[in-house]
């Protein structure tokens, strides 16, 4: 393509090098430009070639082919190269350059790494800084995860006031940050076992019944009329011990053997309701001096007694009066009475006696005296 270049052109008439045409001027006798086939011919090829760059066919009915050619050429690069609104900046071909040439890559990082408030896994630490840190909630309550100085509270909002209510008056848990000590200030109940290094109660001093309202390890065991319920187990290959108890009963140490099947115990030592100290079998103590120096022992006391055979002593005799008692150590067991036939008293013709003997650690003993 050129601009008219005919002796006819007004010479820089768009600036220096920029001729245009003119309609020429017949009082002044200029003429009017006149156009050459260079220039027609520069004309044709750069408007045809512009419809057939788009692929249309030359058609002189058609006076719209340039127009169509601009948009399908437009178009097409639009296409391309542009982004479109339609695909929302899908058709980024590197979108993470087109994030750092926005300045925008640290921001797009800290959100790659953010915690998503559907849900999501960490891990790294969540640090918060304040007094208030966390709070898990519903409509009814809320738990408050607190620092108050040196210690951390978890600490329940008054009901009804879950999502925005403040602490409420109750401190069920509080962890000394400083001593690791834990506090518990409105009691636990523990569905599973318990172990601990050491266990105190914090109880108090005072007269015997004053005991009765005392701190104590098991001072909420209340046990049913007749019901039996055991405070501590040791458990052992062959059988159980108890410190239990029946129900207004009794109170003591008990054995039960794993072979048992019907209820019951295999050893019993307890105190009843009436305060007797009762032993379902012997007391074999390991030193007997205690009992030595209050009871005869075994072997110095009587375990039997018996008589010997009867003894008759016969008198020999009526014609003297006389009297007999029975030797030491015997007792009479019977008497001889005679009827003499007369009308006077009868006659005692003999007595019968035994010999009381006593069983002594081991032997048989006449009783003397």
């Amino acid at each position: 393509m050129h601009r008219i270049d005919t002796p006819t052109a007004v010479k820089d008439k768009f600036g220096p090098g920029k001729n245009g045409f003119t309609d020429g001027n017949i009082r002044t006798g200029r003429h009017a430009t006149w156009l050459n086939s260079a220039m027609w011919d520069a004309l044709q090829e750069e408007i045809c070639g512009v419809i057939e760059k788009a692929g249309i066919k030359l058609n002189k009915e058609e006076h719209d082919q340039l127009y169509k050619a601009i948009l399908l050429l437009v178009g097409g690069a639009i296409n391309e190269e542009a982004l479109l609104i339609k695909n929302n900046l899908s058709d980024v071909e590197d979108s993470d350059e087109a994030v750092e040439n926005l300045g925008l890559k640290p921001t797009v990082d800290k959100a790659k790494n953010a915690v998503q408030r559907d849900g999501d896994t960490m891990t790294g630490e969540l640090k918060i800084r304040g007094v208030n840190a966390l709070r898990i909630f519903n409509e009814a309550f809320g738990l408050i995860f607190r620092r108050s100085e040196e210690c951390l509270h978890l600490i329940p909002t008054r009901e009804n006031q879950g999502e925005s209510g403040d602490i409420g008056p109750l401190r069920p848990f509080t962890l000394n940050l400083r001593t690791g000590r834990i506090t518990m200030g409105h009691g636990l109940d523990v569905t599973e076992d318990v172990f601990a290094g050491r266990f105190a109660i914090n109880s108090s001093n005072g007269t015997w019944i004053q005991m009765r309202d005392n701190n104590v390890i098991f001072g909420k065991n209340r046990i049913n009329t007749d019901a039996a319920q055991a405070l501590l187990r040791q458990d052992h290959a062959d059988r159980k011990y108890f410190l239990a108890g029946l129900g207004n009963e009794q109170f003591g140490i008990y054995m039960i053997n794993n072979s048992r099947t019907d209820n019951g115990t295999d050893g019993q030592a307890y105190m009843d309701d009436a305060g007797n100290w009762r032993c379902g079998r012997q007391v074999i103590p390991s030193d007997y001096g205690n009992f030595d120096a209050r009871y005869q022992t075994k072997t110095g006391g009587v375990q039997n007694f018996q008589y010997t055979s009867e003894v008759f002593y016969n008198p020999g005799g009526n014609e003297h009066s006389r009297t007999f008692r029975a030797p030491s150590g015997c007792v009479l067991s019977g008497i001889n009475v005679q009827d003499t036939g007369r009308n006077s008293a009868d006659n005692i013709g003999g007595v019968y006696y035994k010999q009381a003997q006593i069983y002594i650690n081991g032997a048989w003993r006449s009783v003397s005296g």
